[in-house]
């Protein structure tokens, strides 16, 4: 091999993007015991959740990790009752300081709409110039600003609302923190858009048309989503875009969207364009204006098609994340255990439909269903197979509570709490029903006392 192509080899693999070391330390007694999970977000449009690093905590509260990460990245942990977020850069180190413990209640936790009080987490090392330091410092300005002015920012007079941007503008332009300056120039657009910049593809045109796709920058991707809401159905009820209907619900291509599209002069350029059609289509995943069938088939077209690594990865996530729990696709696997502490999957449920319970001690309307279920496993044991499950806690006492009724289906346990987020369980009982090929036929169920025995039986009609 020549020096001269060694060369080019070596300034390609020069010219990838390197993953660099963050750290991550600090120390907070009430901690003590526990692991502290760090969660970034797959994409800035599905908000899919993924993994960064597990940090254990040991006897004192002190905890320390290391982990790599390409770009800057917007990640968060969850702290009991708070979920802290904290902006992280390549090749950096963070000294946090955690809010003291405080767990969720019993309340809380059986309550399917309590959510974290969102925080940012203190950094004992932060500087002036510090990223973290700057969008608090900034968002607390502007913040202020829109509380105390928004009966005015919903008129159209510019110059007040010009005067104060140009304020802000002065008074943070001066910091070179690359990902500051595009979070300050989007969230400012942003006021724009909101008090006199109407016209949505106007602002498209002048501030997202000739500049780059800042996939990781929240302020960025936060006026796209507003911007691009629900856009295939907005679009499709123009003049420009009344075809848009039949290129994804017959055609299903992403060659003739962009054709489409194409009749938006905002709108010309093609990476934009892909991203317009993602966000399109994961919105469409849940409004049900076009096939959902269709809009999978032009994600996977978009897949194949794409040369933009990131679109694919966007176009996966939403794939999953919106097959999730579908009635028709698979069921997510699990890992449960019996009182031998053997190991089941589903796929060891194959042979019958497979009624899936999930209970708790301490619900009162799960005890009750009990007697039900045990009439519908003995009516329809050819058919179906009902097991119930329980938080490895609450396994044993559950387990003589069965004994001493004689209820006979199996009862697993789990361990950690991936099951329940798995099949998003919010409330005791819940219930699904999964056919012998592991796909979803009801998600959720109807418990005993809704009619399930009925539904199975229209199910099994049906599918004869």
């Amino acid at each position: 091999m020549n020096r001269f192509l060694i060369t080019i080899i070596l300034l390609f693999v020069y010219l990838l993007p390197q993953s660099q070391n963050i750290t991550i330390k600090g120390t907070e007694k009430s901690y003590a015991g526990n692991k502290l999970v760090f969660y970034s977000y797959t994409d800035l449009i599905t908000n899919s959740e993924k993994e960064l690093v597990k940090c254990p905590v040991d006897s004192s509260g002190n905890f320390e990790c290391s982990f790599k990460i390409n770009n800057t990245v917007l990640a968060y942990v969850y702290l009991g009752v708070y979920k802290g977020f904290i902006f992280l850069e390549p090749d950096s180190a963070y000294i946090i300081k955690l809010p003291p413990y405080t767990p969720k209640t019993f309340g809380d936790k059986i309550n399917p709409y309590f959510k974290e009080d969102e925080l940012y987490l203190g950094i004992v090392n932060t500087s002036p110039n510090e990223l973290n330091y700057l969008i608090k410092k900034f968002d607390n300005d502007y913040n202020t600003y829109v509380d105390n002015n928004f009966n005015m920012l919903s008129y159209r007079g510019t110059s007040k609302v010009d005067t104060m941007i140009n304020k802000l503008d002065e008074k943070y332009n001066s910091f070179e923190n690359p990902y500051f300056q595009n979070y300050l120039y989007y969230k400012l657009t942003a006021l724009r858009h909101l008090s006199y910049l109407k016209n949505n593809n106007l602002v498209v045109h002048n501030y997202f048309l000739n500049r780059p796709i800042l996939y990781n920058n929240i302020a960025y991707m936060d006026l796209f989503n507003q911007l691009f809401n629900n856009y295939f159905y907005l679009y499709s009820k123009t003049k420009n875009g009344e075809r848009i209907f039949s290129d994804v619900a017959y055609a299903k291509s992403v060659f003739r969207i962009k054709e489409t599209l194409d009749n938006n002069l905002a709108l010309a350029n093609d990476t934009l364009k892909e991203l317009i059609i993602l966000k399109a289509c994961y919105d469409e995943c849940y409004q049900n204006n076009f096939p959902f069938t269709s809009i999978i088939q032009t994600l996977d077209s978009l897949i194949i098609l794409s040369k933009i690594p990131e679109h694919i990865d966007i176009a996966k996530n939403i794939i999953k994340k919106t097959e999730h729990l579908r009635v028709g696709y698979n069921a997510p696997d699990f890992e449960l255990y019996d009182s031998l502490h053997n190991v089941v999957s589903l796929k060891d449920f194959r042979s019958r439909y497979l009624y899936i319970n999930f209970c708790t001690n301490w619900s009162y309307t799960c005890k009750e269903e009990f007697s039900l279920l045990k009439n519908i496993v003995k009516n329809h044991s050819d058919k179906l197979t009902a097991i119930s499950i329980v938080s490895h806690s609450d396994f044993k006492e559950m387990s003589a509570y069965f004994n001493a009724n004689g209820y006979n289906w199996p009862l697993y346990y789990y361990k950690g709490d991936s099951m329940p987020k798995q099949y998003n369980v919010k409330v005791y009982p819940t219930y699904y029903l999964i056919d012998p090929y592991g796909k979803l036929v009801m998600s959720p169920a109807p418990s005993p006392n809704e009619n399930f025995e009925w539904r199975f039986f229209k199910v099994l009609q049906s599918r004869k």
